[in-house]
């Protein structure tokens, strides 16, 4: 497995642990984050830091590998935040598969008042 920077920019930042290098994350729309995953990768997790003003995460997995085309081979993301400031975990986080493109998914329930970190695993 390989850890590696994903993204950085200012205080915003994504760490993927995965079994090859080359994984790329970008951030638009100020809540949407797409994962540029080379074809053949598989992400096992993700570490991911956000600066103040996220109540809601747009999270794209954009690969053919990791497209859930079906739900026999879903790639169901288990997701925990918290807060960093206090180290509270949020309890209220939610994430909801979006059911006309199975590669992408929402993580709501963030506090947009505090730096937040959130943690992916697959």
């Amino acid at each position: 497995m390989i850890r590696s920077s994903a993204y950085l920019s200012g205080n915003t930042n994504v760490e993927v642990l995965a079994d090859r290098s080359g994984i790329a994350v970008s951030l638009a729309n100020t809540n949407e984050m797409t994962f540029n995953i080379p074809s053949g990768n598989r992400i096992i997790s993700a570490k991911i830091r956000l600066t103040s003003g996220f109540s809601s995460l747009k999270v794209f997995m954009g690969t053919a590998d990791m497209l859930n085309a079906s739900s026999a081979d879903r790639w169901m993301p288990i997701v925990q935040a918290w807060r960093e400031d206090t180290g509270a975990q949020l309890t209220g986080i939610t994430t909801t598969m979006d059911l006309s493109n199975f590669n992408k998914f929402t993580i709501n329930g963030l506090v947009n008042t505090a730096n937040i970190h959130i943690r992916i695993v697959f």
